[in-house]
């Protein structure tokens, strides 16, 4: 399957900067922004609004900027987090539900949980925001059937793009399309983002590899 015209979304300013020693002043982060708006990035994941106020004021300044790419915010799956993000006047927010039993497991959570939460969550956020995604966290550890439940609820209650996360990098090019060919049958009208991560140096092969499998945006962050 051909690639044609993927949906970028640049976390460099959120993800990207969880890397060991990278912190960028306000600056830094304009600066940033503003070269990947003249590269033409359709939309820039710009921070974690539950940071703080400093966070908070950071993304706001980068929205008054006047850049032409929309903005998204990370946020746990709580109602905290999203009140935060609507402080910050972002276009979109992303909402994360750990989907694995381990992840679950690390946060006490379970699948029932999951599911009643992402309803409540997803359906309180469209009261704030046009564009609701929801992030299937560790998806490539995830239980099939209850992946598959997450997404049949995700759908259901409004979200309109699904991301598709690979926490701790373990898939490889091939599994990614396993995993994204069987995602894709389940979404219906709703948009699947791959999220790759570089713990094994596979990231960059796993995005093409989504891409060409049914996955129509991506996120990814400058260097990888």
């Amino acid at each position: 399957m051909k690639i044609r015209n993927p949906y970028l979304i640049d976390t460099t300013l959120r993800d990207g900067e969880q890397a060991p020693g990278v912190s960028f002043t306000l600056k830094e982060k304009l600066g940033i922004a503003e070269l990947l708006d003249k590269t033409g990035i359709p939309e820039l994941e710009i921070g974690t609004p539950a940071m703080g106020s400093v966070e908070i004021a950071d993304m706001r300044d980068i929205i008054n900027a006047g850049f032409n790419f929309k903005t998204l915010a990370w946020c746990r799956a709580t109602k905290k987090d999203i009140d935060a993000a609507i402080k910050t006047g972002v276009d979109r927010i992303n909402i994360s539900f750990p989907t694995s039993d381990i992840h679950q497991l690390a946060m006490m959570k379970d699948h029932q949980w999951v599911l009643k939460t992402l309803d409540e969550l997803v359906k309180y956020a469209l009261g704030y925001f046009d564009f609701v995604a929801v992030g299937a966290q560790d998806a490539s550890r995830a239980n099939k059937g209850f992946l598959a439940e997450f997404i049949c609820q995700s759908m259901e209650s409004g979200a309109v793009r699904l991301r598709i996360a690979d926490t701790v990098g373990i898939l490889n090019p091939f599994s990614t399309a396993k995993l994204i060919r069987r995602v894709t049958k389940l979404v219906g009208k709703m948009e699947i983002e791959f999220h790759g991560h570089n713990d094994l140096g596979m990231a960059n092969a796993n995005t093409l590899a989504a891409l060409a499998s049914g996955a129509k945006s991506a996120s990814l962050t400058v260097n990888g």
